[in-house]
């Protein structure tokens, strides 16, 4: 979502590099280095320094560079987090809404699969606070910006405004215990998950939530929706698009495309976006090594070398005769 003011952005606080660890692809004499899991595509690790994120701080991710912004108020750092305060509904003017965090449009339309990887941690209950919130609103959109894109401006966008398409995990839904992930398309609910995971405010959390393509009832035409804590399934559900039939124009970490719903008091160490479907492996050996490392990829596996091998490349059409042998060219 575009931003619209004529104020100049505020100096982004310093940020304390985390390490990256980085693995070699070695062809004979030669050592190419290459980054850890080549299709992480965007790391944003909110590690500035302690103090103040003012509404337009920009946050440019490690791996490409892409922008996130801070938007509305009373957000903070803490040098390794990002803490929004969650204490407004959207349905605010720029100078009233609480802080929640803007990523740049068609940022998930562009892949065909895709993990959204996320350290983070409640800190209070909010009924239907956003842990991530993707897509645009049904209405033409308010402040300029795409169709759809509500961008923050001195006059509030308006109550009861719903998406069109959407897809969103919640840190909360009716209690601080309490999870939901849906999907919207066309303007009508696709799936909707309700789970209930114990919660404590405050402690931090391993999120992943994957898209594969072309997989589940609707194949070529649809994809799976799952997310994940801790390392353990909390829902999955097959949904009848593409990423790329998502108009995203609002993509927000904090924040619902309903008008009317609270954002989220919450602290974000680290968020993460791959071009690919975390594996099980992988995203038990993330939850190990936490927000500020980099787990190098699984060396390649051998294929397996057989015992034995018969070729029957007899002339086609031949008559194979009784007695014929053939020759294990193996053993």
């Amino acid at each position: 979502m575009k931003h619209v003011s004529t104020a100049k952005s505020p100096p982004t606080p310093a940020a304390r590099p985390r390490p990256v660890l980085l693995a070699a692809l070695c062809l004979g004499a030669a050592c190419v280095p290459t980054t850890a899991r080549g299709e992480l595509v965007n790391r944003w690790s909110f590690n500035n320094a302690s103090g103040a994120a003012p509404r337009g701080t920009n946050l440019a991710d490690s791996v490409s560079g892409a922008v996130a912004t801070v938007r509305g108020n009373g957000s903070t750092f803490n040098g390794s987090a990002l803490t929004i305060t969650g204490t407004t509904t959207g349905n605010q003017s720029e100078n009233d809404i609480s802080g929640y965090v803007d990523l740049p449009n068609g940022i998930f339309s562009s892949k065909t699969n895709l993990t959204i990887e996320i350290w983070g941690s409640p800190l209070s209950f909010n009924a239907n606070a956003r842990m991530f919130d993707f897509g645009r609103v049904a209405t033409s959109g308010s402040g300029g910006g795409a169709p759809g894109e509500i961008v923050d401006t001195g006059t509030a966008p308006g109550g009861n405004l719903a998406p069109s398409e959407a897809v969103y995990v919640n840190f909360c839904l009716n209690s601080i215990s309490t999870q939901r992930m849906k999907a919207w398309y066309n303007g009508v609910t696709v799936t909707e998950m309700d789970t209930a995971l114990a919660t404590t405010a405050g402690t931090q959390y391993h999120y992943v939530f994957t898209f594969q393509d072309g997989v589940g009832i609707h194949g070529s035409s649809g994809g799976r929706i799952t997310w994940y804590r801790n390392g353990t399934q909390a829902a999955t559900a097959d949904v009848n698009f593409r990423l790329q039939n998502i108009d995203d124009v609002n993509n927000w970490l904090g924040r619902s495309n309903f008008s009317n719903d609270l954002l989220s008091h919450a602290a974000y160490n680290e968020v993460r976006i791959y071009n690919h479907v975390l594996s099980g492996a992988e995203m038990l050996a993330n939850l190990s090594a936490g927000p500020d490392t980099i787990v190098p990829p699984p060396d390649p596996v051998d294929p397996p070398v057989p015992d034995n091998r018969w070729i029957f490349t007899t002339q086609a059409q031949s008559e194979a005769q009784a007695g014929t042998t053939f020759v294990d060219d193996i053993g």
